[in-house]
């Protein structure tokens, strides 16, 4: 199969991370934190060690304060449920995922928190000003994706961080479409609490996320349970206990840390590569007739279109049983991007890259995608 389908999970993971994450269950099975044997100290020390290097990679500044997640949904649930109170007003965008969206739709339904969702003055990116514009004396918390999971389009994140520096806001970004492939520096960005997705552009296997939290952020927990550690209190006193409750997932956790390591060594010439990548799809797409573009090339490999006035499900659907290509057809689980893109009816089909991709997968695309009209009429 060609698969174009990464921003959702990436296809093809490094052999280092799959051979990891097999030692890690053929080896050592146990579970770290809750005895003093041999094998489950050896487990604590991977995961201390993958904690530390996912702090270095994403320049946080307290180890403790990286908690594993299952996914980047959890880690934005945690960050979003566990810090806003009573009367607190918070900033997001037209741009989110419902990752995001949902929990604040909850805490506003509850008459918690005041949301405003901003809209972009510059076509699909949020700016500074469009943030400063929105701010109010109440404001807690800016919550902005660095990645348009549809347009592929990065947002002003590094200005916007800038921009509150000074204030006591929260900075938190969404990083599912980020991590991996976009530098990020959460000192010099002024992020502070930043969420990642392992499985998509950090290659790492499913099952496994991050919530990354400076220090003198505070998060409080949503789930309760075990902790191997301070068992006759009722919660424990600190990070990361606090939030990680009930068994991790040590085989994804070992096998992050070595997404990690192959990130490093990849990440510039990752770039290059998909914004090649993105360039070349886009000019083949722009020869077609009846394709509406929504995207530039970018770092982050996605590009998404409209083909004629075709249901981009129905397409993506041709394409998987009739050419074995595998896009993303429909919203994307972001309404809000496609109320704004006015795609609301029919969505958009999206190819999502790789730096295991090629250009001439890319050709064999286009040369399906012309066929499409024969399939869906007949």
């Amino acid at each position: 199969m060609i698969y174009f389908d990464n921003a959702a999970t990436s296809g093809k993971k490094p052999d280092r991370v799959i051979d990891s994450a097999f030692t890690a269950m053929k080896y050592l099975n146990v579970n770290a934190g809750r005895s003093a044997h041999r094998l489950a100290i050896s487990a604590e020390e991977q995961i201390y060690k993958t904690r530390k290097e996912v702090c270095s990679f994403f320049v946080s500044d307290c180890v403790e304060q990286v908690i594993f997640t299952k996914n980047c949904t959890e880690a934005l649930n945690f960050a979003i449920l566990g810090s806003l109170k009573q009367g607190d007003h918070v900033i997001t965008s037209t741009f989110e995922h419902n990752s995001v969206l949902r929990p604040l739709y909850y805490l506003q339904e509850q008459g918690i928190i005041d949301l405003t969702i901003v809209k972009p003055s510059c076509k699909n990116i949020i700016l500074k000003e469009d943030i400063e514009k929105a701010l109010r004396e109440n404001t807690k918390m800016v919550c902005l994706t660095c990645a348009s999971n549809v347009t592929g389009e990065i947002q002003d994140y590094e200005a916007i961080g800038a921009l509150l520096k000074d204030k006591e806001i929260i900075f938190l970004v969404d990083g599912a479409q980020g991590a991996g492939h976009l530098a990020i520096n959460m000192i010099k960005q002024n992020i502070d609490i930043f969420c990642i997705s392992a499985h998509k552009g950090l290659d790492c296997i499913q099952g496994i996320g991050a919530l990354i939290f400076k220090k003198g952020i505070k998060i409080s927990p949503i789930t309760f349970g075990g902790s191997g550690s301070e068992s006759f209190a009722k919660r424990p006193s600190g990070y990361p206990e606090m939030l990680e409750c009930g068994t991790v997932n040590l085989p994804s956790i070992i096998a992050l840390k070595e997404s990690i390591f192959y990130t490093k060594q990849n990440l510039s010439a990752k770039q290059r590569y998909l914004l090649d990548l993105t360039g070349y799809a886009i000019t083949k797409l722009q020869d077609l007739t009846d394709v509406k573009l929504y995207s530039n090339k970018n770092p982050v490999g996605i590009i998404s279109f409209a083909y004629k006035d075709y249901s981009s499900q129905e397409v993506a659907g041709v394409l998987s049983h009739k050419f074995d290509i595998a896009v993303r057809g429909g919203f994307h689980c972001a309404p809000l991007t496609h109320e704004y893109l006015k795609t609301k009816e029919n969505g958009l089909i999206r190819l999502s890259f790789s730096q295991f991709n090629s250009y001439d997968e890319i050709d064999a695309f286009i040369v399906a995608l012309k066929k499409v009209d024969e399939y869906l009429f007949n």
